[in-house]
């Protein structure tokens, strides 16, 4: 027992007076050794419970932590922003962690500088901006994520792509307004009119005489006429055509660019402009289908005729065409002495007779002379004007038809006077023989010689020469159009191809040849030669018959027009008028239609929407991306789901 209460100077002693009673903080006999670490309190009988290497104070226990750590147990780190002893002091880092212990800034991505104070350098991005932005087309690149915000008329993830057809700006979220198949700027939006088109969407037609692109172009044409706004081709006003509409419709086409044919059947041609009809005189009527009425003729058939007797007038000249028997400019004239009928020109065969009557041909018979030619004398006992005398002469006495003397007058015999002396007699009685020659005749009253018909000359030896027949070769022939004559009778032998007594008629149409007895087997309104029966075909057929329309690439008369159209297309046969494929249009078919149009002759509108796109064919819709619908009617808004543009 050598040691006393005295002895415990960080303590007292205790109730039993045998050992000190430590203060807190400290331990041992004497009390004068400091707790060990991780103790606390009196005698350091009590544990610490400090973490993250927290001292504890030997005394209170309470916890000293290290810098970058807090709380009572120095079981929490510095909270943002703060760093060092008890966390008590402020980061400067700009919204960034610090280093808890030494305050050291760790910048966010997208941020650098001690005090993360800076954002990455344009074209950098991510932790320490280490990572190259990979934005095209201007976009700006997100110092953080690296994410690119595209700029107007731009999509995609790295904005590499261009608006779709038909949108522009940003996020591609406008709808362009450009019509007529224009394209849209898929920044701004302005449209980029196609050739024909001006305006802010391109609805307006160039302005007039004007064409092509942006409408600089003048147009070339002639007679007012307009020109295609787009191709600046002519097209051509009411009764104009050709390239430049220079030239007046061909005859038989009017209209606008003479496509239209003239339907006159009987005329000069028609109105270029308004196929009206110039009807030849002698026909009236829309189609000149109407021969003048009986009693007119001429220009509208508006002159009265002047024809007499049956007379009927040329509807066309007003000349008179004569009932038979009848002749002259008005049909008062009768035939002259000796012709008879039709034109007056069929010749009497009377042989005893006065003449005939010029409308029937019936012979007036002179007196003596009966029958249908006036050949046969009176009945024996009968005499003179139409044989209505009686005789006196005593029985066996002649009586001379004519007269009624009793007795025959030279050249003539029989019991009423009513023969000729039989070839080789004449004179009183027949009692004389004739003298005459081979090809000869006598006269049966005189006993002169004479030549035969058909012979001529001292000797009677000589055959008429061309253009002349009869005794003697004295009458001359009549025969038109290369037609000859008989030279006994003189009666015409026609070329063929003629007709008619004189041969001046040409066949009728539809016949043909010799005496014109052939009928025509021409088709599809072809004209046969009057002559050779040979076919001339009308425009688009063709063949021996004219019954083969033109082969392809062919028209016209005959189809001896060959078409000028491009395309691999044909021509009207009639016309040669290029008949277009769908699709395609112009004289010769060499454009295809532009923008907005389609179908046959590109007379088609397009319907499809704002963009107007069709089959230039079928006139079927082509939709920009995110439009569907026969017109393109349904579309999708860009601006609920950009994954469209991805």
């Amino acid at each position: 027992c050598s040691l006393t209460c005295a002895q415990c100077p960080q303590g007292n002693c205790n109730d039993d007076l045998d050992g000190c009673e430590c203060a807190a903080g400290t331990q041992g006999i004497l009390c004068n050794e400091t707790c060990a670490e991780g103790q606390f309190g009196p005698n350091c009988l009590q544990r610490c419970n400090c973490l993250n290497e927290g001292k504890c104070n030997p005394e209170t226990g309470r916890c000293r932590c290290m810098p970058g750590v807090t709380g009572t147990r120095c079981e929490n780190g510095c909270p943002k922003g703060r760093f060092g002893p008890d966390c008590s002091r402020t980061c400067n880092c700009r919204g960034s962690r610090c280093h808890k212990t030494f305050g050291i800034c760790f910048c966010e991505p997208g941020r650098y500088g001690r005090r993360c104070h800076k954002d990455c350098p344009e074209g950098l991005y991510g932790p320490q901006c280490q990572q190259e932005c990979m934005c095209a087309n201007g976009a700006l690149c997100d110092h953080v994520s690296g994410a690119c915000t595209c700029t107007p008329g731009w999509r995609n993830t790295f904005c590499d792509r261009a608006c779709p057809d038909g949108y522009y700006g940003l996020n591609c979220g406008f709808t362009c307004t450009c019509s007529n198949g224009a394209q849209c700027d898929h920044i701004t939006g302005e449209c980029s009119c196609p050739a024909g088109w001006v305006g802010n969407s391109c609805n307006e037609r160039c302005g007039e005489n004007r064409w092509g692109q942006n409408c600089t172009n003048v147009c070339n044409c002639a007679n007012g006429a307009s020109c295609d706004h787009v191709t600046g081709r002519c097209i051509c006003g009411l009764g104009f055509t050709g390239s430049r509409c220079d030239s007046v419709c061909p005859e038989g086409y009017f209209g606008a660019n003479c496509q239209r044919m003239c339907t006159c059947r009987n005329s000069r041609g028609c109105d270029p402009v308004t196929g009206r009809c110039y009807c030849r005189p002698g026909w009236i009527g829309i189609a000149c289908e109407q021969e003048c009425g009986l009693g007119t003729f001429g220009d509208g058939c508006s002159a009265s005729c002047n024809c007499h007797n049956g007379g009927i007038c040329d509807f066309a000249s007003g000349a008179c065409r004569c009932s038979p028997g009848w002749q002259g400019p008005s049909c008062l004239e009768g035939c002259p002495d000796g012709f008879f009928g039709e034109k007056c020109k069929e010749k009497c065969s009377c042989e005893n007779g006065i003449g005939c009557d010029h409308v029937t041909g019936k012979c007036l018979c002179t007196e003596g002379w009966r029958g249908s030619s006036c050949s046969r004398p009176c009945l024996p006992g009968q005499f003179g004007h139409r044989c209505a005398s009686k005789c006196s002469c005593l029985p066996g006495q002649p009586c001379n038809h004519v007269t009624g003397e009793c007795s025959c007058p030279p050249g003539l015999t029989g019991s009423g006077c009513q023969n000729v002396c039989p070839p080789g007699r004449y004179g009183n009685n027949c009692a004389e023989t004739c003298s005459c020659g081979r090809n000869s005749q006598c006269d049966p009253r005189t006993g002169e010689c004479s030549c035969a018909p058909g012979f001529t000359g001292n000797d009677c030896n000589s055959r008429c020469r061309q253009g002349f027949y009869g005794s003697n070769c004295r009458s001359t022939c009549t025969c038109d159009n290369g037609g000859t004559c008989e030279a006994t009778s003189g009666r015409c032998t026609c070329r063929p191809g003629y007709t008619g007594s004189t041969c001046a008629d040409v066949c009728e149409p539809g016949t043909w040849g010799v005496n014109c007895v052939n009928r025509c087997s021409c088709s599809n309104n072809g004209m046969c030669d009057p002559v050779t029966g040979k076919c001339s075909c009308g425009l688009g057929w063709t063949g021996a018959l004219c019954d083969t329309g033109c082969p392809r690439g062919f028209y016209g008369t005959g189809c001896r027009g060959q078409c000028d159209c491009q395309n691999s297309v044909n021509c009207d046969p009639v016309t040669g008028r290029c008949l277009c494929s769908t699709g395609w249009h112009g004289a010769q078919c060499e454009n295809s239609c532009p923008p907005g149009k389609y179908g046959t002759n590109c007379l088609s509108s397009c319907d499809c929407g704002t963009s107007n796109k069709c089959n230039s064919v079928t006139g079927e819709c082509q939709c920009p991306v995110g439009y569907t619908g026969p017109q393109c009617q349904h579309g999708n808004s860009f601006k609920t789901s950009s994954k469209l543009f991805l």
